[in-house]
């Protein structure tokens, strides 16, 4: 009799055991069907950061908002990203509507392609590259980059643009007494339009965006006789977005800027060609 209530005793500690880790469990919906039983650790941003349920020792996962339908929390709370729960769809149908003219309800995922704008997102770079002389001024030579982008989608296809970003050239340059050789940095800060896929299931995203605003030249180590200027600037440019991460970009930039001296002022056109590698946040 002692064994048999030991028994009993093991048994239902096995179960409310197994009970305890069943509720644990979170379950994340994707649009494609499959569920993922997981343990969500955040849902901040434009991704869901989980672990594999069972495997708390793993790597942290994470999987875009727009790839989901909706997550199920251990607590039996259910947060939804791509379509109304059912609740909410039937308090929004008319309440007038003829049981004849009702249509079915649409799936996740083809409510998800008929209206692939379901989340328009917000996106900053930071990036580095190669500049390029643009054949403007033929005497400047290949320099670097440095800057930053911010995107803000207003629909799935045209987006704010704000760019930032610093160059450094070398030139030479013809003075009356002389040629004049050393850097210069030139800052760009201009504001613009992109037009492009602010939130599509693919890993390839491609994009154009023209900006315009204002340069900054400031001379270097070699060239004290010439002056900083302000300049207006212009760009253009697009680029492609891989896995909502890797950001290549091609930039144009243009300025018509002022060069000054003790002898002389000149106004030309100096330009760069930009290639850019960035990431994405």
């Amino acid at each position: 009799m002692y064994t048999s209530t030991l028994r009993h005793l093991f048994s239902l500690v096995l179960f409310s055991l197994s009970f305890c880790f069943a509720q644990a469990q979170d379950y994340i919906y994707r649009l494609d069907g499959e569920v993922i039983t997981a343990r969500v650790g955040s849902l901040a941003g434009k991704y869901i950061h989980y672990k594999i349920f069972g495997k708390q020792d793993g790597g942290n996962l994470h999987i875009a908002k727009t790839a989901v339908d909706r997550v199920k929390m251990a607590n039996g709370t259910e947060l939804w990203f791509n379509r109304l729960p059912e609740a909410a769809a039937q308090a929004e149908a008319p309440k007038t509507a003829v049981a004849g003219n009702l249509k079915p309800p649409v799936a996740a995922r083809k409510l998800n392609k008929r209206y692939i704008d379901v989340m328009y997102p917000i996106q900053l770079q930071v990036f580095g590259g190669v500049a390029m002389p643009g054949g403007a001024v033929s005497s400047f030579e290949r320099g670097y980059t440095l800057g930053m982008e911010y995107a803000n989608y207003y629909t799935n296809h045209l987006a704010f643009v704000g760019h930032l970003s610093g160059t450094y050239n070398s030139i030479n340059y013809i003075e009356q007494k002389g040629s004049l050789q050393g850097g210069l940095v030139n800052s760009w800060a201009m504001l613009g339009g992109r037009i492009g896929t602010g939130a599509l299931l693919q890993p390839l995203r491609f994009y154009g965006q023209a900006t315009a605003g204002g340069n900054y030249m400031l001379p270097l180590n070699g060239l004290e006789q010439v002056n900083g200027s302000v300049n207006l600037a212009y760009s253009g440019g697009g680029g492609v977005i891989i896995a909502d991460l890797v950001n290549l970009g091609v930039r144009y930039h243009n300025a018509r800027q002022k060069i000054s001296t003790l002898h002389r002022t000149e106004v030309v056109d100096a330009s760069c060609l930009l290639f850019t590698l960035g990431v994405q946040f």
